[in-house]
């Protein structure tokens, strides 16, 4: 199998998790949220905002990918090409360190 088909199998994977974890929040199966005493609407909105917004990220990363045009494995901002095993490990990265450090100042 060569990578980009292994990028894509593991893009695919976290994205069903992620769609999974997604319904069993909507279903009120979210044991790890269900389980915190005091659990109110604001804390289970945002812990679906959070998911949506990853969900986001690796729909993004596989457009990137299927796109075939040298996007993928990159900073989405200043292009800089991402460490092989930072992106075996996670494929759904967009932006180099440096520029997600200045985008959170």
């Amino acid at each position: 199998m060569d990578k980009n088909e292994q990028y894509k199998k593991t893009l695919a994977a976290k994205g069903w998790e992620i769609a999974q974890r997604l319904a069993d929040l909507k279903a009120g199966k979210d044991f790890r949220l269900s389980d915190l005493d005091g659990l109110d609407l604001d804390t289970t909105n945002l812990q679906e905002k959070r998911l949506r917004d990853y969900l986001d990220l690796i729909e993004r990363a596989r457009t990137r990918l299927r796109a075939d045009d040298g996007s993928f494995g990159r900073c989405i901002q200043c292009g800089t090409s991402f460490a092989p095993g930072a992106l075996r490990e996670m494929p759904w990265l967009e932006q180099c360190q440096s520029c997600a450090s200045l985008n959170d100042l």
